[in-house]
């Protein structure tokens, strides 16, 4: 289950922000991404929550900056 949220989760974001699954890790974000702006991330979270059927909320929105914090959330809210 893991591998699978892992995997999902970096294919959302580089669908999203036009780039090669291969050039993401898990510490991939705003600060080292630069298509990964403010509407990007919104974009990112709600193609997550889409995809997982959760939901994230607002206020948590801004927490999410990397990939790491964004697997953490599914697999919270997936348990």
């Amino acid at each position: 289950m893991k591998n699978e949220i892992r995997n999902e989760a970096f294919s959302i974001v580089a669908e999203i922000l036009k780039v090669n699954t291969k050039t993401l890790n898990i510490n991939s974000s705003s600060k080292n991404l630069k298509n990964w702006d403010s509407l990007a991330n919104f974009n990112i979270l709600i193609a997550i929550e889409k995809k997982f059927n959760i939901k994230i909320k607002a206020k948590d929105y801004s927490k999410l900056g990397n990939l790491s914090d964004i697997i953490k959330v599914i697999e919270l809210c997936k348990k």
